[in-house]
């Protein structure tokens, strides 16, 4: 057997951790919807669990549950949608007046005798706060247009969820796993 030096294990391990950040980042369209409705899953199984325990079928406890998450966020999703409409209505002033205090300052400075060079005024964009924001805005919106995928996937996840510890119970035996 071959024993690799310590530089080695590093850069072997430097390597395994490019891949697997490059992976992640190839998959995040599929990766954020999962993980998000893996979420949304372990927040709701206490819910689910203890109507389960009043004696509510496993089935009409994920219909309970998951009329609440569709409720949920159908509710985020209005809130949502007013304020990203609302705030799209508003960028236009927001540039205005993030460019105004943006001359205001370089004025001031100008004053001072502290002069900002043309190539960091150029670099230094007020608008692009306003547009990243705008961004990650639209980006929470894709998230929503994924809602049926990810309400499948809670759904999927609940009603494995409850036959898991039973599934564990099962593989370890005595229950050692759980």
């Amino acid at each position: 057997m071959h024993s690799f030096s310590t530089a080695s294990r590093a850069m072997i391990v430097a390597a395994a951790l490019v891949v697997i950040i490059a992976g992640m980042k190839q998959a995040a369209p599929l990766l954020v919807p999962f993980l998000l409705s893996v979420f949304i899953a372990v927040i709701s199984f206490p819910l689910m669990s203890s109507l389960q325990q009043k004696g509510l079928p496993q089935g009409m406890a994920i219909v309970v549950v998951i009329a609440l998450v569709v409720l949920l966020g159908f509710g985020l999703a209005v809130l949502v949608g007013s304020s990203l409409h609302d705030f799209s209505q508003s960028v236009p002033e927001y540039q205005q007046k993030i460019a105004a205090q943006w001359h205001l300052l370089l004025q001031w400075l100008g004053s001072r005798g502290i002069v900002i060079d043309e190539n960091i005024r150029d670099v230094i964009n007020p608008g692009a706060a306003v547009a990243f924001l705008s961004s990650i805005l639209k980006a929470f919106g894709s998230v929503l247009t994924n809602s049926f995928l990810i309400l499948l996937m809670v759904v999927f996840l609940l009603m494995e969820a409850a036959g898991l510890t039973k599934k564990f119970i099962d593989i370890g035996g005595d229950g050692g796993l759980v």
